[in-house]
């Protein structure tokens, strides 16, 4: 199950982005509603891979998992 994570003051979560599934990355909506990317965290080939960059790094911080409940922002 992906999860997202609440870090200042952002959820935080893995998308493709634009990249229609080329590429995949820690990503958050900007107040603006577009996604900027979550630089700390390299981009990846699959959603697994990124998500498991984004998981590793929220559990260094102490962060907690949220379920992703969707809104278009996985593909």
């Amino acid at each position: 199950m992906p999860y997202q994570y609440l870090y200042r003051g952002h959820m935080i979560f893995v998308s493709d982005g634009i990249s229609q599934g080329k590429a995949w990355g820690a990503f958050y909506r900007h107040k603006t509603g577009s996604l900027r990317r979550f630089k700390a965290l390299p981009m990846r080939n699959t959603r697994e891979e990124a998500q498991r960059d984004l998981d590793e790094w929220a559990r260094t911080k102490g962060l907690t998992p949220y379920p992703y409940i969707g809104g278009g922002e996985q593909a």
